[in-house]
């Protein structure tokens, strides 16, 4: 029997992951796989379409519009109740105010497990996703702070600044999914060997193939042209078509899709029937030699998570949306690690710099030569009509370098062309009434200050974050934690956490990746924290070529400071009895 051919409509991209996994095990089946949603389900189905499909998978919403729709089997992976309960468990761990919504496949699971656990929780069923913004304002309206549901809802649930947990399909139910398929399509009719072998040479070609007929329908895309991630901008290739069929004599264009440069070969075919041929490779064109700029295109970044709600930003969030209002520049101050990057991008992507791009430069690996080679390039970023430059680290910008910095950028925000935007990890007015940073560039800078929290300083919040880590790294890895022991939630809540927020990713991550069973346990946590502490001692400033007893003096200042002076904290760290602690530092 051949190979059958399957398209899995993921609505996030973690699950297609988990569906090519998956399908490792199935060699009657053969995957591609299509990451939308549920939207683009039919722009994906479109795409695919000279594949001949024998059958379409997906899930939830998404899978019934698609049976709706077309006249191909569709095939739905269940959303089972131990998913479903998997992600109510995450949210009740958060202590915040939650409610569930989804699509009816969600919603009859939820409300079973609600009758049958006797579960006290809310929960919404939608039709038709138009309607989760409406619901989704009446919410946050209540109080709501955390929402729980589908694909569709939680992307809804980022725009009106909820946070939210998805209801991820386990390796079970996509299991049983293919399963079902292949058991369904043991009679399906073969196709001719020189159809298949044509098609695979075709997706072997390192370039991009689209094909259309004469009216601008897609024909056929290879993998090549989906992996250019080309599939989003189908509408400038109709324009190319179109222009070359009145009789334009060029047949190779060059276009900027996506915020790539590509080279487009155009070709016209009349056998069997007319068509047009493009050929697409993308034009490689490095930032003029400048390694310390980076350029972001905000679609990219607007997903990113900020916690805007009941969690370490909510004390911020007036602040930053008072910015988001205004073009005017802002400062961010706090300790590495502490979402300063993350609060710069939210701001770019929610005020009117968003239509541009985000433009991040290394202030302490910034040159002179480097400066002026963009700023003079007429074709820079800089001169873009909106768009947002932010200085990471701007302390470190050379001294040399900042009247040169801030005259420029005068000119800049006088034109009101972009918005400009700095963090720092110390203070830059005490350093400015030092004459160790530029007055000039500080004065045009702080518009906005706004000062983020050591996580130290927010332990009551540790818990919530750490629900939210975990089913963040559960859709990234595939995993299927469900929360945290107690004792090991304590640990986490007592660590200094010296690299703040950052520190506590990396921890939930190795936690979500390493965990054996659906809990994580207080040894899983003691080992992962453990080694922090060895790595947070070897980096500590200490001064290893002075007698003993000083060094640990050292140690022992060091840890106080990083504990807030707290003395119970202190001696915990270092496994040692409080009156010890005391005694050593009288002592000493």
């Amino acid at each position: 029997m051949r190979q059958i051919k399957v398209l899995a409509v993921a609505p996030y991209a973690q699950l297609s992951d988990a569906i090519m996994q998956a399908a490792q095990n199935h060699p009657n089946i053969l995957l591609k796989v299509f990451v939308g949603n549920l939207e683009q389900s039919l722009e994906s189905y479109v795409q695919y379409s000279a594949w001949h499909h024998d059958v379409l998978i997906s899930r939830g919403g998404t899978a019934a519009m698609l049976r709706e729709k077309l006249n191909l089997p569709v095939f739905e992976m269940e959303t089972s109740s131990a998913d479903v309960l998997r992600a109510i468990k995450l949210a009740q761990q958060t202590g915040d105010r939650f409610v569930v919504i989804g699509f009816h496949n969600i919603i009859d699971n939820c409300r079973m497990l609600s009758q049958i656990l006797q579960l006290d929780m809310e929960i919404y069923e939608y039709k038709k996703t138009d309607e989760l913004p409406s619901l989704l304002a009446m919410l946050k309206k209540q109080g709501i702070t955390l929402i729980v549901g589908d694909v569709a809802t939680v992307n809804e649930a980022k725009i009106a600044g909820l946070q939210s947990i998805l209801i991820t399909s386990s390796a079970a139910s996509i299991e049983r999914t293919l399963k079902k398929v292949e058991d369904f399509f043991v009679d399906l009719r073969s196709i001719s060997a020189s159809e298949h072998l044509l098609r695979n040479v075709l997706d072997c070609s390192e370039r991009g193939i689209l094909i259309t007929d004469p009216d601008g329908k897609v024909l056929f895309s290879n993998e090549a042209f989906v992996q250019l991630g080309l599939t989003s901008a189908i509408a400038t290739f109709q324009e190319l078509m179109k222009k070359f069929s009145s009789g334009s004599s060029y047949q190779q264009r060059q276009r900027t899709i996506n915020d790539s440069n590509f080279i487009i070969h155009i070709n016209k075919l009349d056998v069997p029937e007319p068509c047009f041929v493009f050929f697409i490779h993308r034009q490689l064109k490095a930032p003029a030699g400048i390694s310390c700029v980076e350029y972001e295109d905000p679609e990219k970044i607007r997903a990113r998570t900020v916690f805007s709600s009941g969690s370490y930003m909510e004390s911020l969030m007036p602040c930053i949306h008072q910015a988001c209002k205004s073009n005017h520049p802002v400062l961010l101050i706090g300790q590495s690690g502490t979402e300063k990057n993350t609060i710069a991008r939210y701001i770019h992507c929610n005020s009117s710099a968003s239509v541009g791009p985000f433009v991040l430069i290394q202030a302490g690996a910034l040159t002179s030569k480097e400066w002026h080679m963009l700023f003079d390039d007429e074709n820079s970023v800089l001169y873009s009509p909106s768009g947002s430059i932010f200085f990471e680290h701007v302390h470190l910008l050379p001294i040399a370098l900042q009247s040169t910095v801030a005259k420029a950028l005068t000119d800049l925000a006088s034109q009101n062309r972009i918005r400009i935007m700095a963090s720092s990890v110390i203070d830059l007015a005490k350093q400015t009434s030092e004459g160790k940073f530029s007055r000039e560039l500080y004065s045009l800078l702080n518009g906005y200050c706004i000062h983020t929290s050591a996580l130290c300083r927010r332990r009551a919040e540790i818990p919530a974050l750490a629900a939210l880590y975990i089913s963040k790294y559960n859709t990234e890895l595939n995993r299927e934690i469900i929360g945290l022991e107690q004792e090991a939630i304590q640990l986490l809540t007592n660590f200094s956490w010296p690299m703040n927020i950052d520190q506590l990713k990396m921890v939930m991550k190795q936690l979500v990746l390493n965990a054996k069973g659906y809990y994580i346990t207080p040894d899983e946590v003691s080992n992962v924290l453990q080694n922090e502490s060895k790595e947070e001692l070897i980096q500590a400033n200490i001064n290893t070529k002075q007698p003993l007893k000083d060094i640990e003096k050292d140690i022992i200042l060091d840890v106080l400071k990083q504990e807030n002076m707290n003395q119970s904290s202190a001696a915990k760290r270092l496994g040692i009895s409080r009156s010890t602690l005391w005694r050593l530092i009288k002592d000493s």
